[in-house]
Formats: C-alpha cells, sequence, structure tokens
C-alpha cells in the first residue's frame, strides 16, 4: 500500500548495486535484517522508512535524492532511515496513521448517521428523543480522539527527527555527511502526488500540518543541533550539486531501471 501511494517500484542488487551495497554494508555494521529497497523516480529529494516488521521493514529513495547527493550524504540519510527501524518509530507512526484512519472514519459515519436521523425526525414532524443527544456525544468523543491522534502523529514526527539525525550520525561517524544532506534537500523535499501520510514519514517535509503547523523541525535547527552535539563546523556547499569527487555516484544513478527493463 505504502509503495503504490508513494509511486515507488522495488529495486535489487542487481538494479542498484551501489545503493543496494551500501545499505547492506550498515545493516550489517548494526546486526539488522536488510530491509527491502524502493526507488521513487521523481527529481525530488527525499526518503522515508516503512513497515511494521522485519519481514515489511523498506527504505525508499527518490531518485532525485541519489542524483543530487555524493555517496557518504546518502549513506547518512540511509542510516537515518534504519535509526527510524532501529527505533521503532516507523511501525508507531504507521499504527497511529491507520488508527487515526480508523477512528476518523468512524466519526465522519456518526456525524453522517445523526445528520441523516435527524432530518428523518424533522420531516415525520416527530420529537428527536434522547438516541440522537447520545449519537451527538458519541461523535463528539470520536471527533476529540481524531484529533488526539492527528496531533500525536504531529508530535511523533518532530521528535523522531532529531533522535534518527543523532543516531545516524553516531552509526556513520560522519556528522558533516548528514549536514550536507539535509542541506541538499532543503527546499526540494516535496514529492509530486504523495499523501500527506507518506510526506509525514519522510526524512523532510515542507508541507505544514493540517495547514499550521510544520510536521518536521526546520533543518537549520537540526543541522546546528548535529553542529552542536558533535563540535563539528557546519560546512558551506558551493553549489547544490555533489562535489566533483563524489559525482560518480549521481551520475550512474540518473539511469532510469523501469526504462532498461522496458529496452529488454
Amino acid at each position: 500500500m505504502v509503495r503504490a501511494l508513494s509511486h515507488a517500484h522495488a529495486v535489487t542488487r542487481k538494479e542498484e548495486p551501489e545503493l543496494y551495497n551500501l545499505l547492506e554494508n550498515l545493516c550489517i555494521t548494526q546486526g539488522m535484517a536488510m530491509p527491502k529497497l524502493n526507488i521513487i523516480e521523481t527529481h525530488a529529494r527525499n526518503a522515508f522508512a516503512s513497515g511494521i516488521n522485519e519481514s515489511s521493514y523498506t527504505v525508499t529513495v527518490t531518485r532525485g535524492l541519489l542524483n543530487s547527493l555524493s555517496k557518504d550524504e546518502v549513506e547518512g540519510v540511509l542510516a537515518h532511515e534504519l535509526i527510524h527501524i532501529i527505533n521503532r518509530d516507523v511501525r508507531l507512526l504507521m499504527v497511529t496513521v491507520i488508527f487515526t484512519g480508523m477512528v476518523g472514519f468512524a466519526a465522519q459515519m456518526s456525524w453522517s448517521f445523526i445528520r441523516n436521523s435527524f432530518r428523518v425526525r424533522t420531516r415525520s414532524n416527530g420529537k428527536s428523543g434522547g438516541g440522537i443527544l447520545i449519537l451527538f456525544a458519541i461523535a463528539l468523543v470520536l471527533w476529540i480522539g481524531y484529533m488526539a491522534t492527528l496531533f500525536m502523529r504531529f508530535a511523533i514526527s518532530r521528535r523522531r527527527e532529531f533522535m534518527a539525525d543523532a543516531g545516524a550520525v553516531e552509526m556513520t561517524k560522519n556528522p558533516e555527511a548528514m549536514m550536507r544532506a539535509l542541506m541538499r534537500i532543503a527546499g526540494r523535499d516535496n514529492i509530486p502526488q504523495a499523501p500527506a501520510d507518506i510526506d509525514m514519514m519522510c526524512i523532510e517535509n515542507a508541507q505544514p500540518f493540517m495547514g499550521l503547523f510544520a510536521t518536521h523541525p526546520p533543518i537549520q535547527s537540526r543541522i546546528k543541533l548535529i553542529a552542536e552535539m558533535t563540535n563539528t563546523q557546519i560546512p558551506v556547499l558551493p553549489h547544490a550539486g555533489p562535489t566533483t569527487a563524489d559525482q560518480s555516484f549521481g551520475d550512474r544513478q540518473k539511469k532510469n531501471p523501469w526504462l532498461s527493463a522496458k529496452r529488454h
């Protein structure tokens, strides 16, 4: 379902050997099972982890991220997503997404039933009775629960990014690469046609929560925290793309596996 919603496709070691090996090496160092690997064919620069157990854990990255970041920066992003899996906050977020949908659906159905019942009783000149009031109270509780689960998702999403950044730095021992990755992602994270639930799982989401609040901490705050935590100077990017020394990773990834499959 997540793959379909994000318009991603699965890749294998044969199709993306460098990316696959990079993720596999990180998993080996952590003693964890290798998650599935997906790619979204878009110029957006983003990534997210999904799943609820070892058989469904998946790391998804965009083609734009691979084409724009150097190898050590991509490694930092992959480590960030693995930390989400290790900390189990991916599973927690997905459970809240499902629970929010269930509560929201129940609230909408109850409110629709109340409106229809009230219209029927009004047309028949009957009294609404205590039944309508009870249903109204149930609907109100459901809507309060729906809003509570929405804000729970909002709180989880913001807190988990700081923790994942710190964990990724500890895993890769390369805070500068993590900061550079965040700087290159900033402002280019919007995945076309991706629903809000997918956006909330991403490493960066510039879209505000319910049009009011940011679901992720500001990139500047995350970079500043990494710099302070590791006593590392914040890097200055000479340009938007990867450095010349690391260009090989981006160049190779510009090949679209879907197109190559069609040729064969």
